[in-house]
């Protein structure tokens, strides 16, 4: 079927690989992983490996089990994200990542190594999960020079893993006043589960649109 209509079509793969299905005309894409039970429940790998969006503009990815399929599957989600960006090239601007999804930060921060139209970061993620967190002191370093994602916008955390909140100040004031090349930040929202501290006011100070919440 011709890809230019936007209707689903195969992607001729090599003999020792599936089809996989092209939408070419995707650009808003919302899947979740949630466990409705163990007879219904689809690995989020098993969507990603079969797909190719070279149109995706927005990714939407949530997971809200605490179920043992989930929990035994994530990481083999991510990777099979990162597969299907490196095999789309898509212009994505902007990825959600919903409660109870979990992965290793370095496994996060190579699929955002795939996509340097990022715009907008979402990570809701909650610490009654009880797996890896994602948002740690690597993550937030790795976001702070500007070398990854450059064209990052608008960042939003809520409840998200352990670091050092020192951490995430600096990478909100250098990419508030980033190097050339590298788009300025307009804003953040950040959630967090900790008491009020120095940060509180060091964000704040960055502009209207920079604002922190304890919950």
């Amino acid at each position: 079927m011709d890809p230019s209509c936007g209707r689903p079509w195969l992607s001729p793969q090599p003999a020792s690989s599936p089809y996989r299905v092209m939408l070419p005309g995707l650009r808003d894409f919302h899947v979740s992983g949630r466990e409705p039970s163990s007879f219904t429940w689809l690995p989020l790998s098993q969507i990603f490996d079969n797909l190719n969006l070279p149109k995706l503009e927005s990714l939407v990815i949530g997971g809200g089990s605490t179920g043992g399929l989930w929990e035994r599957t994530y990481l083999q989600s991510f990777l099979s994200l990162k597969g299907l960006l490196q095999r789309s090239t898509c212009p994505l601007t902007t990825l959600s990542l919903d409660k109870y999804i979990s992965a290793p930060s370095h496994t996060l921060l190579q699929c955002l190594s795939l996509v340097p139209t990022l715009r907008k970061l979402i990570v809701r993620q909650s610490r009654d999960c009880g797996r890896d967190l994602i948002v740690d002191d690597d993550f937030l370093e790795a976001l702070t020079p500007g070398t990854l994602c450059p064209k990052l916008q608008v960042l939003i955390l809520v409840d998200s893993g352990v670091y050092q909140e020192d951490a995430l100040v600096r990478l909100l004031r250098t990419r508030c006043n980033p190097p050339a090349g590298v788009a300025k930040l307009q804003g953040a929202s950040i959630s967090s589960h900790r008491p009020k501290s120095h940060a509180d006011e060091q964000i704040r100070s960055l502009g209207n649109s920079f604002t922190i919440h304890r919950v």
